[in-house]
């Protein structure tokens, strides 16, 4: 079981056990703190249709009686800069927003328009299309196309601050759970939804549960290969130069078998650059590993990419390796159960 984040991270334990499919879910951003309490309180739902994006905003306009112009102008004032033909376009069904500003605007609408948290959002969550990649019919990398279906190729437009993994084992071997905290600067754009890779082996489906400040959005599952892809919607926006904290946790939806391996291992790969990636693992005091040891591979210090240092186990049971100024490369920690 593993994970992998915004931006290239990925992550997965060497030695994971199958699970159950998860399923589908769809969430939408929360509303933006900077619009008055006043517009927070949403009007009774009244006669509001379960219709298409389009139709939905035609009616919330309607029904709260605004002028486009008088709309935008609301927007302006939350720090939204959105054109009255823009919104008419949406609203008539011509033009979809899709980039994260764009979905941003959609989440301030609600407060503007008063609708049900959601009522706008939820439509274009669930409208986008939910292709199952196959891996016997899909040569690359899914997760990529993915990323660029949803429009969540972050790239530079953030820069990965820390990115801290804490992978807990149980008294069997068994990992049971990786809890993470990624901790971003948004360099070029407002930043409200990110995506995050979760890695198991062949047959080992997982489950994402978001921290406080984030929901989980469109996904996508490719069970044959263990792979889950989550799309996270950010409560609060990052606006540019702005820093902002991500956690969640990934973990199997049951337990797997006792492991009879003498090894294990856990690894984070990045294809951006981290500034600090932390890795820790904890055992249970009852259960400690006879041996750990560490290794990290940077495309920019290839000298110490091919040593393995030893890694102490404390008896409160933590292992962990810290490492700065990982450019492309891997953070890997392995350890060696004792003999039964």
């Amino acid at each position: 079981m593993g994970s992998s984040g915004d931006g290239g991270e990925r992550s997965r334990a060497e030695n994971p056990a199958p699970r159950p499919t998860p399923t589908s879910r769809a969430a939408s951003l929360l509303r933006s703190p900077a619009t008055p309490p006043s517009a927070l309180t949403p009007d009774p739902p009244g006669a509001l249709p379960e219709d298409t994006f389009g139709a939905r905003l035609d009616a919330a306009i309607n029904t709260r009686g605004l002028a486009l112009e008088r709309v935008c102008e609301r927007l302006r004032g939350a720090g939204i800069a959105l054109s009255p033909s823009t919104l008419s376009l949406w609203r008539h069904g011509r033009s979809r927003p899709r980039r994260n500003e764009a979905m941003r605007a959609v989440a301030e609408l609600e407060n503007v328009l008063r609708t049900p948290r959601g009522y706008l959002l939820d439509t274009l969550v669930r409208s986008l299309p939910a292709h199952h990649w196959s891996a016997r019919t899909e040569t690359e990398d899914p997760v990529q196309r993915v990323r660029a279906e949803m429009g969540l190729d972050e790239g530079d437009t953030v820069q990965r601050l820390l990115v801290h993994h804490r992978v807990d084992i149980d008294p069997q071997h068994r990992p049971i759970g990786v809890r993470i905290r990624r901790v971003l600067r948004s360099t070029r754009e407002t930043v409200s939804r990110l995506g995050v890779a979760s890695h198991g082996t062949e047959g080992v489906p997982l489950e994402l549960v978001p921290g406080h400040g984030s929901r989980v959005g469109r996904q996508r599952s490719w069970p044959e290969r263990g792979l889950l892809f989550t799309e996270l919607l950010l409560d609060v926006p990052i606006a540019p130069g702005r820093i902002g904290a991500l956690d969640y946790t990934v973990r199997p939806l049951e337990r797997p078998a006792p492991s009879g391996d003498l090894e294990g291992g856990y690894i984070v790969h990045t294809e951006f650059p981290v500034s600090t990636i932390v890795l820790e693992c904890r055992f249970p005091v009852g259960a400690l590993p006879a041996s750990a040891a560490s290794i990290v591979r940077s495309r920019e210090a290839t000298a110490r990419s091919s040593a393995e240092h030893a890694v102490d186990v404390g008896r409160d049971g933590i292992a962990a390796v810290v490492a700065h100024g990982i450019d492309e490369g891997s953070v890997r920690l392995g350890w060696t159960w004792g003999a039964a």
